[in-house]
């Protein structure tokens, strides 16, 4: 049985812009279209992966960082993952946040007015 169903597929006719054409010949045109589909999606996980990575980190730095909207930024990060707009509410939370928390703890050089002398 399972014969026959293979000599019926290798025998069988596809039809392209209404015209029969042999199926392997069909396979063999649609190739470049497949490989770019293939190539669009493996491009839109790759963005997808670094974006959710992004957002784990706002996330984290939001749980982590002792601030008066720590409860807001919290709850605006996992909203945003909810409604599918996580990457939007992470770079919000980048540019509101994180870098004046960063630009707030940033050490500060000691001013030293000239070098060590060496005494003999």
């Amino acid at each position: 049985m399972n014969f026959l169903l293979i000599a019926q597929t290798a025998q069988s006719q596809c039809t392209l812009n209404g015209q029969p054409i042999d199926c392997a010949e069909l396979a063999e045109k649609a190739k470049p279209f497949i490989g770019l589909g293939v190539g669009i999606f493996v491009f839109i996980l790759v963005i997808s992966i670094i974006a959710f990575i992004f957002w784990l980190l706002m996330l984290i730095h939001a749980i982590k960082h002792n601030s008066p909207d720590r409860s807001t930024w919290i709850l605006v990060l996992v909203v945003s993952f909810v409604v599918g707009l996580s990457f939007i509410g992470a770079i919000a939370y980048f540019f509101a946040e994180k870098k004046n928390a960063e630009q707030a703890t940033a050490p500060s050089k000691p001013e030293s007015s000239s070098p060590p002398q060496k005494v003999e």
